[in-house]
């Protein structure tokens, strides 16, 4: 009678092959994943503008906002967070930036824009300069300045 042959070695490498896949993803290198703090300020003769936020990676995220925006002339402060932020872009060499906040309790509607360019970049982060656009109540009065914004 001829002898019968086990399976069990046959099952163990249909099992190891159908695995290798999975762990070869799991244990593939990745980049790190991080966050950087991003800073933005001005203060001049129509404003003062401060605010600090979490970029994610890749500049992909932005979250924590908190800050300031107080109107000089107008004796208004305005306090800036996430909700405020409408638009951001983070990209090559350009940081922008659009807040917007609705007229409410005495204050006219913001729309305040950064627009910078980076100016210089280290293995601790890079700086931007440019200019905002301050847009104010219904008639939309404009209002511009230099800005600084920098990643470390």
């Amino acid at each position: 009678m001829p002898r019968q042959r086990s399976l069990r070695p046959m099952r163990r490498l249909v099992a190891l092959l159908a695995a290798a896949p999975v762990a070869a993803m799991l244990l593939a290198p990745r980049p790190a994943n991080g966050t950087s703090t991003l800073g933005c300020g001005a203060d001049d003769g129509v404003l003062v503008f401060e605010m600090q936020a979490a970029v994610g990676y890749e500049a992909l995220s932005v979250s924590s906002l908190h800050g300031e925006l107080r109107l000089k002339r107008e004796g208004l402060t305005a306090a800036l967070s996430d909700g405020a932020l409408l638009q951001h872009w983070i990209e090559g060499d350009e940081l922008r930036l659009r807040f917007h906040l609705f007229a409410e309790a005495g204050r006219p509607e913001i729309d305040f824009v950064v627009v910078t360019r980076r100016r210089a970049r280290s293995p601790f982060g890079a700086s931007y300069a440019g200019r905002y656009r301050l847009y104010l109540g219904a008639d939309r009065a404009i209002r511009s300045g230099l800005v600084t914004c920098g990643f470390g």
